[in-house]
Protein backbone atom coordinates (compact mmCIF):
# COMPACT_ATOMS: atom_id res chain seq x y z
CA UNK A 1 0.00 0.00 0.00
CA UNK A 2 1.25 3.50 -0.86
CA UNK A 3 0.77 4.90 2.64
CA UNK A 4 2.87 2.11 4.15
CA UNK A 5 5.58 2.54 1.50
CA UNK A 6 6.12 6.21 2.37
CA UNK A 7 6.02 5.58 6.12
CA UNK A 8 2.54 6.90 6.85
CA UNK A 9 1.83 10.32 8.24
CA UNK A 10 4.79 12.26 9.64
CA UNK A 11 4.19 12.70 13.37
CA UNK A 12 6.10 16.00 13.40
CA UNK A 13 2.93 17.68 12.18
CA UNK A 14 0.59 18.21 15.09
CA UNK A 15 -2.47 19.24 13.16
CA UNK A 16 -1.77 21.40 10.13
CA UNK A 17 0.50 20.73 7.17
CA UNK A 18 0.32 16.94 7.27
CA UNK A 19 -1.80 16.89 4.11
CA UNK A 20 0.80 18.92 2.19
CA UNK A 21 3.55 16.66 3.45
CA UNK A 22 1.68 13.44 2.65
CA UNK A 23 0.87 14.51 -0.93
CA UNK A 24 4.45 15.67 -1.48
CA UNK A 25 5.92 12.37 -0.30
CA UNK A 26 3.43 10.33 -2.35
CA UNK A 27 4.38 12.23 -5.51
CA UNK A 28 8.09 11.85 -4.71
CA UNK A 29 7.53 8.07 -4.41
CA UNK A 30 5.98 8.01 -7.88
CA UNK A 31 2.31 8.02 -6.94
CA UNK A 32 -0.21 10.46 -8.29
CA UNK A 33 -2.33 12.77 -6.24
CA UNK A 34 -5.87 13.36 -7.45
CA UNK A 35 -8.67 15.69 -6.51
CA UNK A 36 -12.09 14.08 -6.36
CA UNK A 37 -14.78 16.75 -6.60
CA UNK A 38 -17.53 14.23 -5.85
CA UNK A 39 -16.14 13.40 -2.40
CA UNK A 40 -17.28 15.55 0.48
CA UNK A 41 -16.06 15.89 4.03
CA UNK A 42 -18.11 17.73 6.59
CA UNK A 43 -16.23 19.96 9.02
CA UNK A 44 -18.44 21.11 11.83
CA UNK A 45 -17.08 24.60 12.33
CA UNK A 46 -13.44 23.47 12.67
CA UNK A 47 -14.17 22.30 16.21
CA UNK A 48 -10.86 20.48 16.70
CA UNK A 49 -8.83 23.46 15.60
CA UNK A 50 -10.87 25.93 17.61
CA UNK A 51 -10.73 23.75 20.73
CA UNK A 52 -6.99 23.28 20.49
CA UNK A 53 -5.83 26.65 19.20
CA UNK A 54 -8.69 29.12 19.65
CA UNK A 55 -7.92 32.45 18.00
CA UNK A 56 -4.38 31.23 17.32
CA UNK A 57 -5.64 28.70 14.74
CA UNK A 58 -4.46 30.73 11.74
CA UNK A 59 -1.00 30.96 13.28
CA UNK A 60 -0.95 27.17 13.77
CA UNK A 61 -1.91 26.64 10.12
CA UNK A 62 0.95 28.91 9.07
CA UNK A 63 3.38 27.07 11.36
CA UNK A 64 2.41 23.77 9.70
CA UNK A 65 2.94 25.27 6.26
CA UNK A 66 6.32 26.70 7.26
CA UNK A 67 7.30 23.32 8.65
CA UNK A 68 6.40 21.71 5.31
CA UNK A 69 8.49 24.18 3.34
CA UNK A 70 11.39 23.88 5.78
CA UNK A 71 11.39 20.10 5.72
CA UNK A 72 10.45 19.26 2.14
CA UNK A 73 10.95 22.09 -0.32
CA UNK A 74 14.39 23.45 0.48
CA UNK A 75 15.75 26.74 1.75
CA UNK A 76 15.07 28.81 -1.38
CA UNK A 77 11.42 27.73 -1.62
CA UNK A 78 11.00 28.35 2.10
CA UNK A 79 12.42 31.86 1.82
CA UNK A 80 10.24 32.58 -1.21
CA UNK A 81 7.13 31.44 0.61
CA UNK A 82 8.03 33.41 3.73
CA UNK A 83 8.66 36.58 1.71
CA UNK A 84 5.44 36.28 -0.27
CA UNK A 85 3.19 35.26 2.62
CA UNK A 86 4.85 37.67 5.05
CA UNK A 87 4.34 40.60 2.68
CA UNK A 88 0.70 39.63 2.22
CA UNK A 89 0.09 39.35 5.97
CA UNK A 90 1.83 42.67 6.65
CA UNK A 91 -0.33 44.37 4.02
CA UNK A 92 -3.48 42.82 5.49
CA UNK A 93 -2.42 43.96 8.97
CA UNK A 94 -2.06 47.54 7.77
CA UNK A 95 -5.43 47.47 6.02
CA UNK A 96 -7.19 45.97 9.04
CA UNK A 97 -5.55 48.47 11.41
CA UNK A 98 -6.58 51.31 9.14
CA UNK A 99 -10.26 50.48 9.59
CA UNK A 100 -9.82 50.84 13.32
CA UNK A 101 -12.85 49.08 14.80
CA UNK A 102 -12.36 46.49 17.55
CA UNK A 103 -12.74 43.44 15.29
CA UNK A 104 -10.37 44.84 12.68
CA UNK A 105 -7.81 45.75 15.35
CA UNK A 106 -7.86 42.16 16.57
CA UNK A 107 -7.51 40.93 12.99
CA UNK A 108 -4.62 43.37 12.44
CA UNK A 109 -2.80 41.89 15.45
CA UNK A 110 -3.27 38.34 14.12
CA UNK A 111 -1.97 39.31 10.68
CA UNK A 112 0.98 41.15 12.22
CA UNK A 113 1.83 38.03 14.24
CA UNK A 114 1.72 35.92 11.09
CA UNK A 115 3.94 38.43 9.24
CA UNK A 116 6.39 38.29 12.16
CA UNK A 117 6.40 34.47 12.03
CA UNK A 118 7.23 34.63 8.32
CA UNK A 119 9.99 37.14 9.02
CA UNK A 120 11.58 35.03 11.76
CA UNK A 121 11.00 31.67 10.08
CA UNK A 122 9.43 30.02 13.15
CA UNK A 123 12.53 29.53 15.34
CA UNK A 124 10.60 27.37 17.82
CA UNK A 125 9.61 25.01 14.99
CA UNK A 126 13.21 24.84 13.83
CA UNK A 127 14.38 23.96 17.34
CA UNK A 128 11.71 21.26 17.59
CA UNK A 129 12.83 19.74 14.28
CA UNK A 130 16.48 19.75 15.38
CA UNK A 131 15.51 18.12 18.69
CA UNK A 132 13.65 15.38 16.80
CA UNK A 133 16.77 14.72 14.76
CA UNK A 134 18.89 14.40 17.90
CA UNK A 135 16.45 11.97 19.55
CA UNK A 136 16.27 9.68 16.56
CA UNK A 137 16.52 10.10 12.87
CA UNK A 138 12.87 10.98 12.38
CA UNK A 139 11.44 9.85 9.05
CA UNK A 140 11.10 12.60 6.53
CA UNK A 141 13.46 15.19 7.98
CA UNK A 142 15.78 15.76 5.09
CA UNK A 143 18.10 18.35 6.53
CA UNK A 144 18.70 20.90 9.27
Amino acid sequence: MALEQIGGFDEAYEMYGEDLDLCHRLRAAGYGVAYCAEATIMHHGNRSGVQRYGVERDLAVLQGTLRFFRRRRGRLAELGFRATAGSSFAFKAVLAAWHGNREDTSRARRYAGMARLCLTGDPAGRRADRARLRVRHAPGIEGP
